[in-house]
């Protein structure tokens, strides 16, 4: 039975066999887990702003796609279980929404340690040609590395890069 649905994989291109007679991830199946925007691939389009991003700022940078069915801000938020992470975790619903209407007003997002003790994350916006979220771009690195005084700083090249990006999606 397994080698029936492994025939039927391979033929379909989502695995294929090697000569030592083992099966693999065929590119297909791997295709299947690149978030896309309309015809574009995310990860291309990013890829360059994500690097440029890194060099410029010396800090781990990476793309933060939503996975599921995606509710709108406050479906979310009223599921979302404010549990503590650590001593700045905000747990409040009334503290987070502040949080959040600075985070847009600024055009990105920080994490002063809410999730990870002595771990620092800057993180901005990606949207789709419609307009609505598809992705982040984040810049994360220990506190003392990222100070909050790098914040701002941080924060603006981070949201240039996902304004970039947001951009080439709608090219």
């Amino acid at each position: 039975m397994v080698f029936r649905v492994l025939g039927d994989l391979s033929a379909r291109g989502y695995a294929w066999r090697t000569e030592g007679r083992r099966y693999v991830l065929g590119r297909k199946l791997l295709d299947l887990a690149v978030p896309r925007v309309g015809d574009k691939n995310l990860v291309d389009e990013a890829a360059p702003e994500i690097r440029a991003l890194r060099d410029a700022c010396g800090e781990g940078v990476g793309l933060l796609v939503p996975s599921g069915a995606e509710a709108e801000r406050r479906r979310r938020l009223d599921l979302q279980v404010l549990k503590r992470f650590s001593a700045r975790t905000i747990t409040d619903r009334r503290a987070l929404e502040a949080h959040l209407r600075r985070a847009r007003q600024r055009g990105y997002a920080v994490d002063h340690a809410e999730e990870l003790e002595g771990v620092h994350c800057v993180a901005a916006p990606v949207y789709d040609p419609d307009g609505r979220l598809t992705a982040a771009v984040v810049v994360t690195g220990p506190s003392e590395r990222v100070p909050v005084s790098r914040f701002d700083e941080l924060g603006r090249r981070t949201a240039a890069a996902a304004g970039r990006i947001t951009e080439r999606l709608r090219r």
